[in-house]
């Protein structure tokens, strides 16, 4: 962990357990500490290749739907035709409509996360 991402290492590590200094504890220390980070601490999102937090991605959403909201507002109150707003998270993500899988019934759904989890997609 250490060799992927030392500098999200040592912010973690000042902001979660005051250790300005991971010289400071020994490497077993130091394991133990790093896989009780959470889920949205910097080396886990960098190891997981998630750009944002949680809590930054629920804020995006939000305001990708309340403008959806105020889109359809102003669409219907008005005489000429409202562009709709570009995805706050779409843009930002980086994500597509074309990233998003459907699924007709939770079996089809099952179907496809068994041949996710075998590798087989």
């Amino acid at each position: 962990m250490r060799a992927i991402c030392k500098d999200a290492l040592i912010c973690d590590f000042a902001e979660y357990y005051h250790l300005y200094d991971l010289h400071s504890v020994d490497l077993r220390t130091a394991s133990v500490l790093a896989c009780g980070l959470p889920a949205d601490s910097r080396s886990i999102r960098k190891i997981t290749g998630q750009k944002y937090s949680l809590e930054m991605i629920i804020r995006m959403k939000t305001l990708d739907t309340l403008t959806s909201i105020e889109h359809a507002y102003v669409s219907v109150h008005s005489k000429r035709k409202v562009p709709r707003p570009q995805s706050i998270f779409k843009l930002l993500s980086g994500k597509t409509d074309k990233d998003v899988q459907a699924f007709r019934s939770g079996a089809e759904f099952e179907i496809a996360r068994e041949r996710l989890l075998r590798g087989a997609v």
